[in-house]
């Protein structure tokens, strides 16, 4: 069961591994492709454009932030001067109220007037301060609250320094104070110096001082403050004693309200004493917000009096600007939500992040659209390139496009035309190579028929010569016997005559061997003219044989640059280019034999001339 199941295993790990490989071949095969390497060239400048949309987003958001910033905070700064210029036209009216006659009259001679007069200067003090406040709309009420001051000459006490004079003293009084909002006690000033609030008053060393609120002076009115932002607290010069003017909170609110600066955003004047007065867009807010906050803290530490930082309210980032309002001690404050820096950049995000999604789109559409146009012609190409390499030349490429695939196109159909070509002068070539080769071959059989005569005409001239060194040594074995039978003669001269025949019947048998001998000597002489006029012919013969050898040897050099040629061209194509490749190699084969049998057939005729 064990081998069973390890069996299967390894049959199923059979079966996964020709898919993974088959699989990793596909991913080699496609980032080798061109597509994936045009899809990457195309890749760079979109990446190009994604990077300079944001630096371009990051630029224009920092300068329209730092702008925003910049705007806001003069904006800051304008309706703080604004607010300063509106004070100041507050303090300049009190001034001229606490330097006006009957106002000085009031707290210096008033113990020196009848009760009649004081009544018709106190009228018209009132009078006066409620025309103030009529025509000036930034006054909510005007109070004058104070005790008289005069100065009378004391003659018991002699100045003991100075011979002949007598020190000042003045005698102070009791004054009913003015109020545009209502009726005040004559008791009001002494009150008031009783109270904290008053003693505050006094220990303050400069003559105006700017508050939030009088609360003893609204708790003797029966009001809750809410009618007046600002209240300006002067120090009369005569007497002792304050003129208060209270700014219209209404007046204040208009100035704010100006500012605009985007929904969220917390604007505040924030007085001296930490009363914070907000615009209308503001909303419900807990009283204090700026007052508890640490960047307001240190605004009031800053000797330039106007700024702009970054804090956190609510849990948001927000960014504080800060104005301080002239000598007042009061400052314009601004809480501006980070959302509306954001806002304003909003847009140009939204046309950057658009403008490069659109160019990314584009890019890639065009990429892919080139890549796979690309890919399927050089497809179409390795197809019909294919054919050639199976051995059909009758193949043509055809291209509408006019860029460089089109003039490849072109380049191939003349490329396969001059192949064609190349081809049929090689069987051409390869015809006369094959008919020189049977001329040659018959030529070889004749010389091998004139070697076989000659071998025959050699071994009838050795068989002749051998017949004629027998009868030469016949001759020679008769012409013994001729001497022999002459000493016979000699010996016998009786038998002279039979010998003498017998002699000349010898003789004229030799002459008859020797005129054979002659004839097949002269016959020898023939046939050895006839050799050697076939070998010069066979010498001739060879000769052309070289010249055709020749021209084989020149045909195949040709054929190997054609197939060199050929070699090249394929290896530019590329993978495309393989099936010239194969041509050009079974051309440059087929050279190389005919080189091989040309060398072969000069050997032949080489040992044709040895023999």
């Amino acid at each position: 069961m064990g081998k069973d199941f390890r069996d299967g295993l390894s049959k199923k790990s059979n079966k996964e591994e020709p898919t993974t490989k088959r699989q990793s071949e596909n991913t080699i095969k496609f980032v080798h492709s061109l597509l994936f390497r045009m899809l990457r060239g195309f890749l760079l400048p979109v990446f190009s454009i994604v990077v300079l949309g944001i630096i371009c987003y990051y630029n224009a958001s920092d300068t329209i932030i730092n702008n925003y910033k910049a705007a806001s905070t003069d904006t800051v700064n304008a309706i703080g001067m604004y607010v300063d210029l509106t004070m100041d036209t507050v303090a300049s009216k009190v001034q001229e109220i606490s330097n006006e006659s009957n106002v000085v009259s009031y707290f210096t001679k008033g113990t020196k007037m009848e009760k009649k007069k004081y009544a018709v200067l106190y009228r018209e003090i009132k009078s006066d301060l409620v025309s103030v406040k009529t025509n000036n709309s930034s006054i909510q009420d005007l109070h004058i609250i104070g005790e008289g001051k005069a100065a009378k000459s004391d003659t018991s006490k002699i100045n003991s320094k100075v011979s002949g004079t007598s020190p000042t003293v003045y005698d102070t009084y009791s004054t009913t104070p003015f109020s545009t909002a209502g009726e005040l006690t004559d008791t009001t000033y002494k009150n008031l110096m009783d109270s904290e609030e008053g003693v505050f008053w006094g220990e303050a060393s400069a003559r105006d001082n700017w508050y939030g609120r009088h609360k003893f002076l609204d708790e003797q009115l029966s009001k809750d403050g809410s009618e007046y932002a600002l209240t300006l607290v002067h120090r009369i010069s005569k007497g002792n004693g304050y003129i208060i003017a209270d700014i219209k909170k209404s007046t204040i609110v208009d100035i704010l309200d100006q500012m605009n600066l985007g929904e969220g955003s917390v604007v505040a004047l924030v007085t001296g004493d930490g009363r914070e007065i907000y615009s209308t867009d503001t909303g419900e807010i807990e009283e204090g917000t700026f007052s508890k906050q640490a960047c307001f803290q240190k605004s009031l530490e800053n000797q330039e009096g106007k700024g702009a930082v970054e804090t956190t309210y609510q849990n948001e980032k927000y960014l504080y600007l800060y104005s301080k309002i002239g000598d007042s001690g009061a400052y314009m404050c601004c809480l501006l939500p980070q959302t509306i820096l954001l806002n304003k950049v909003a847009r140009i995000r939204t046309i950057t992040v658009t403008i490069v999604i659109i160019a990314s789109v584009v890019s890639l559409v065009v990429g892919i659209i080139i890549s796979v146009g690309i890919t399927n012609d050089i497809s179409k190409k390795k197809n019909e390139l294919s054919k050639v390499a199976s051995g059909d030349m009758k193949v043509s490429f055809h291209s509408e496009r006019k860029d460089e695939l089109g003039v490849l196109s072109k380049s191939l159909n003349y490329m396969i035309e001059k192949v064609s070509g190349l081809i049929k002068e090689a069987f051409r070539i390869g015809n006369e190579v094959a008919d020189t080769s049977g001329s040659v071959l018959r030529n070889s059989d004749r010389v091998l028929n004139a070697t076989e005569n000659i071998v025959s005409a050699i071994d009838d001239i050795s068989e002749g010569t051998t017949q004629q060194a027998e009868d030469a040594q016949n001759c020679v074995l008769r012409m013994n016997l001729l001497s022999e039978k002459i000493e016979q003669v000699s010996d016998h001269t009786r038998d002279t005559g039979t010998i003498a025949k017998e002699a000349k019947t010898t003789v004229s048998k030799g002459m008859g061997i020797v005129e054979e001998l002659n004839q097949r000597t002269e016959d020898i002489a023939a046939m050895t003219r006839v050799i050697i006029q076939d070998i010069e012919t066979l010498s001739e013969e060879s000769k052309k044989i070289n010249d055709i050898i020749n021209f084989i040897n020149e045909i195949s050099e040709q054929t190997n640059l054609l197939s060199l040629n050929a070699s090249i061209e394929a290896a530019r194509a590329g993978d495309e280019g393989k099936g010239f490749a194969v041509v050009a190699d079974e051309i440059r084969k087929l050279a190389d034999q005919s080189l091989h049998a040309a060398d072969s057939i000069r050997a032949i005729i080489n040992q044709i001339h040895q023999r």
